[in-house]
Parts: C-alpha cells; sequence; structure tokens
C-alpha cells in the first residue's frame, strides 16, 4: 500500500525529468565593439578572437561605433546603428569592449567567462534562414519554438545582417575584420515579440533585405539575438551564410560543409558522410518543407516525399552547421 502512495510522487518526478530533458542549449554570443583607428584594439582583438575559437559553437558579431575614433571605415556605412547597439549596453567611448549574451565583460577574462557559461541550457530554440530571392533581396525566416516550461511572456529579438570575414587593411593595421556588422532588420535594440504560450508551439517570423552595393552578397548572413528585458540572452542563432569558408573564425558563424550528402542529384534514398542532427529542408522561398531529427553515417536514408528542385539542406554536426545545396531529382 506504502508503495501504491508514492507511484503519483514518482510519476509526477519522472514527468519533470522529461520536461528538464526537453532544454536545448544555449548558443552563447559575444558582442564585439572595436574600431578600425584603435591601436588597443589590434593589440588586444587577436586575444579576443582566439577566446572565441577556444570555445566551439559560441557566435561573434562585431559592432564598431564612432568613439573614440569618428573615422572608423565600417562605421561609415551605419553609424546610428553602430553607435545605438553601444549606448544599448552603455559602453560607448571606448574600444575594445566585449559583452557575452547580454552582460558587460572585460576582454581580458572572456576565455573563462565563456567556459563557465558553456552548459547552460534555453526553454527556447531558435532557427534562422536566408534565401536568395533574385539576386538583391534576402529572404529571412526566424522560428521560435518554445521546447520547456517558461514564464516569460514576451522578449525581444534582434536581428542582425552581418558581413562574414573581410580582408582590408585599416589604419590600426589590422587586415581582417571578423563577422561585421552591417546593418539591423529589427530594432536595434530589438523588437517586441510575443512568445510561444505552450511547450511544443512556435511562432515564425518573415523578413526581407536589399543587398547594398558596398557588401559581399556572398559573405552574408543574419544573426539572431533573443533578449530579456533586463538584456540577458535567452538564446541565438545564425543563418546560412553563400560562402563560409574563408573565415578566420570557424566556429562564430556558419560553417558551410561540402560533398556530405550524396550523391547529388538525389532521387529517393541518400547518405551523409558525417552523423547529421536536426537536418532541415529548405525551398528556394526559405520554407521549411521537411527536417529529419537523427541521420547516421553513410547508412541509407529515404528522402521525405518532396517535389523536384533545389533545396538547401542544414543540420548540426560536430565539425560546425552543415549548408549544403541539393538537387531533388
Amino acid at each position: 500500500m506504502k508503495k501504491l502512495l508514492n507511484l503519483p510522487l514518482c510519476i509526477c518526478m519522472f514527468l519533470f525529468s522529461l520536461e528538464a530533458m526537453a532544454q536545448v542549449p544555449l548558443r552563447s554570443v559575444v558582442e564585439h565593439f572595436t574600431n578600425t583607428s584603435c591601436s588597443v584594439c589590434a593589440a588586444n582583438n587577436g586575444g579576443i578572437h582566439q577566446s572565441i575559437s577556444n570555445n566551439p559553437n559560441v557566435l561573434h558579431i562585431s559592432f564598431h561605433p564612432s568613439s573614440p575614433y569618428p573615422t572608423d571605415v565600417f562605421n561609415q556605412q551605419n553609424k546610428a546603428e553602430n553607435d545605438d547597439r553601444t549606448k544599448f549596453y552603455n559602453i560607448y567611448g571606448a574600444t575594445p569592449r566585449t559583452v557575452l549574451n547580454g552582460s558587460v565583460t572585460s576582454y581580458t577574462s572572456l576565455n573563462t567567462a565563456l567556459g563557465a557559461v558553456s552548459s547552460l541550457m534555453s526553454n527556447y530554440s531558435i532557427t534562422v534562414t536566408q534565401s536568395d530571392s533574385d539576386g538583391q533581396t534576402f529572404l529571412v525566416k526566424t522560428i521560435i519554438k518554445k521546447v520547456s516550461a517558461d514564464t516569460n511572456l514576451a522578449a525581444n529579438l534582434f536581428l542582425g545582417i552581418i558581413e562574414d570575414t573581410i580582408q582590408q587593411t585599416t589604419n590600426n593595421g589590422e587586415t581582417k575584420h571578423f563577422n561585421v556588422f552591417r546593418k539591423a532588420m529589427s530594432s536595434i535594440t530589438g523588437d517586441r515579440v510575443i512568445l510561444p504560450a505552450m511547450v511544443g508551439d512556435s511562432i515564425v517570423l518573415n523578413n526581407r533585405y536589399f543587398v547594398d552595393f558596398s557588401w559581399n552578397k556572398k559573405k552574408l548572413f543574419v544573426m539572431a539575438l533573443l533578449q530579456t528585458n533586463a538584456k540577458t540572452l535567452i538564446n541565438s542563432h545564425v543563418s546560412n551564410v553563400a560562402n563560409a569558408g574563408t573565415t578566420g573564425l570557424l566556429n562564430v558563424s556558419a560553417i558551410q560543409l561540402n560533398n556530405v550528402l550524396y550523391p547529388n542529384p538525389i532521387t529517393n534514398t541518400f547518405y551523409s558522410n558525417l552523423a547529421l542532427t536536426n537536418l532541415s529542408i529548405y525551398n528556394l522561398l526559405g520554407e521549411k518543407v521537411a527536417s529529419i531529427e537523427k541521420v547516421e553515417p553513410n547508412s541509407p536514408l529515404l528522402l521525405p516525399a518532396i517535389e523536384q528542385g533545389i533545396y538547401t539542406f542544414i543540420a548540426e554536426t560536430e565539425q560546425g552547421i552543415l549548408v549544403q545545396k541539393v538537387i531533388k531529382q
């Protein structure tokens, strides 16, 4: 009789553990505030980049405020937003500065701080994809999913257009500039979004942006940061990028792994050279048409029922993010 009385408690604890297991890893973000006329930045940015490279799966975005040097080459194209993101964290006026997951963090202790947040989990997942619409316009889809119980009713979503590695010698002698912020698709402090009410529910946001003539279209990607009113990061994600192979910080943006899926074109059955998780298939409009939770390496897998055409396959691997164009025959 005593065992029967304890049974409901056991069941509750079991269900609670299942709910806790539904959380997903929180992908940390380093917002890096630098200036191309700042010699102190040139001396310290290498260490900042190394700290990020030492911690896989960390995202990185660099802003270029106009203070203390108003001639920063990357600030000229979008002075207001670069400055306003700096002011958002109340750090305008000095570079370099770093913000980790919404909190101002000393760049000298960034590596230790990144290690401390490496196991954080989140109650929300974010997926961002982009597709080239007409050669000059990108369509962007953001999906926010509630994966575990959470009391937040709303949050602030920042969407930033970023250009991968820019090779250009600047006033302070730097020759490579990583993940340079170009323009916000949202408010620079984030747009207010109502979060999904029930576990398992999602919200979908569709945006588009036009490519400026000064940007390299093949190196553009979109970063999403979901933050609380207190600026604490809830979770983040980056979209696919057309050509990520030139980046010097391979773990900070989507890594395009070629020829992982074969054969290509695909008819009905395909294979992967790597173990994949959360494989998503998107059409040319950026619409998610199918998904596969797990793919074992070199094992036959039946392609979901999709029409003939060109698709983008995006999945997680131990080496990075797979982004591969696949033709369905």
